[in-house]
């Protein structure tokens, strides 16, 4: 008996099939479509096996992948059914996988009832990154369900990236971030390429760019390779996310002092943005040491004293600004020129929100 038979072999069927075939090899793994040029196509791809009908499949395989849409599981279930209840009869129990989104599994067990014994249930909710191997998949359980089976099914998709045991409860919630996200970032990337292409880049060369870009800014994202980066002690990690939690409210006080101190320093004035700079450094110090040393607040105190220093130094930047310099406040007569407006806002407003 083969591992895995995948019953509808679409996008999502289509790319599971294939890191089931990185992971237990293409002699494990049985097609079956009901657009059966579709599966040959993928068996070619592949060099797995196509069966002519979804009963076939099941009689083939232990795992059965049902990857058609939520308004066909049901029908599909049913017949399942006595092809089930057979070869439980002669000790081949199946384990039947869903990728339909919305159907829970309280909804798929009545349409399996007649396979006459408790069919394992395990519910998927991958993207079609799977195809690739940087896929993440969302796995959930039905009652009963013995570890054995759960951990086939990761086997079995080991190949397709990350797979995450969450609660039944959350899938929708995953679905909308992990399952529907790439759909979002490809025209995102797309949009980059489209403005590289407007500035002269080949389009080939501005779409690797757009997305190697964003496979980077990805891996930053997942905390235990950013944590690696930074080489921070395990022992530490905890007391590292308060501190940014709050540091974080302060950005906005830091982007107010950057706007203005620029402001002031075209208009010829450098003195002032660092006398403030000055002052804020020396309350940070003073505040670190009543925060942590007199009231013993430890790394919410240090964080509290930083955001309180950038708010004195922010909100201090933008009242010195409007008072003394009347340029900012304008006069009767002056009219903006709004495109040199536009284009002074394109690069301030980044260069402040970088520096902040």
């Amino acid at each position: 008996m083969k591992k895995a038979a995948f019953i509808g072999v679409g996008n999502m069927g289509g790319a599971l099939a294939r890191a089931a075939c990185r992971a237990v090899g293409p002699d494990q793994v049985v097609l079956f479509n009901r657009t059966p040029e579709k599966a040959r196509v993928l068996a070619a791809e592949l060099g797995c096996e196509v069966v002519d009908s979804a009963a076939d499949a099941a009689w083939a395989a232990e795992y059965l992948f049902l990857g058609v849409k939520p308004n066909g599981m049901p029908p599909l279930l049913e017949e399942l059914g006595p092809q089930l209840r057979d070869r439980h009869r002669v000790g081949e129990d199946k384990v039947a996988v869903s990728m339909a989104a919305g159907l829970t599994i309280k909804d798929l067990r009545p349409h399996l009832a007649g396979a006459g014994y408790y069919v394992p249930i395990v519910r998927l909710m991958p993207n079609t990154c799977v195809a690739v191997g940087k896929g993440m998949t969302a796995l959930c359980a039905g009652e009963a369900v013995g570890e054995e089976c759960i951990q086939g099914v990761e086997e079995l998709l080991s190949a397709s990236g990350a797979v995450e045991r969450i609660p039944e409860g959350l899938m929708d919630q995953f679905s909308a971030i992990a399952g529907c996200g790439p759909a979002f970032v490809y025209p995102y990337i797309e949009g980059l390429a489209d403005g590289g292409v407007m500035a002269g880049l080949p389009r080939d060369r501005a779409v690797e760019y757009a997305a190697r870009m964003v496979l980077g800014a990805a891996a930053f994202a997942c905390i235990d390779l950013l944590r690696g980066f930074l080489r921070v002690p395990e022992e530490v990690w905890p007391l590292m996310r308060p501190y940014l939690w709050i540091v974080f409210l302060g950005i906005a006080a830091t982007f107010l002092y950057n706007y203005f101190a620029s402001l002031l320093r075209a208009l010829g004035n450098s003195m002032a943005p660092l006398v403030f700079l000055a002052i804020s450094a020396g309350v940070n110090i003073a505040l670190d040491l009543w925060f942590v040393l007199g009231l013993e607040l430890g790394v919410a105190g240090a964080a509290a004293a930083t955001v309180i220093a950038q708010y004195i130094a922010g909100i201090g930047m933008t009242v010195y600004a409007w008072l003394r310099c009347t340029q900012l406040r304008g006069a009767r007569g002056v009219r903006l020129q709004w495109r040199c407006v536009r284009e002074i806002a394109g690069f301030s407003v980044l260069t402040c929100v970088q520096q902040s």
